[in-house]
């Protein structure tokens, strides 16, 4: 799935910068990069620019307040 995940992201032509708030994000659930959906990732990417463009600091609290994290038991 990995592969997958790359060819998607080299077809549209997007790079992963790995900022601290996507880390933060990614050790909060304790889940690895591969592991994120594309949508998913750009999703908290927006966040991220959106608070940056208002000027405001990016906060967990307020990400998860407007993005739940949804998941199967069985995935």
């Amino acid at each position: 799935m990995f592969a997958f995940y790359t060819c998607v992201y080299n077809f549209a032509n997007y790079r992963v910068p790995f900022t601290k708030f996507i880390i933060n994000v990614l050790k909060f659930h304790k889940i690895h990069i591969s592991q994120v959906n594309p949508f998913g990732l750009s999703q908290i990417n927006h966040f991220e620019l959106s608070c940056v463009a208002l000027g405001r600091m990016t906060d967990l609290n307020v990400f998860w307040y407007f993005n739940e994290f949804r998941s199967t038991r069985d995935w």
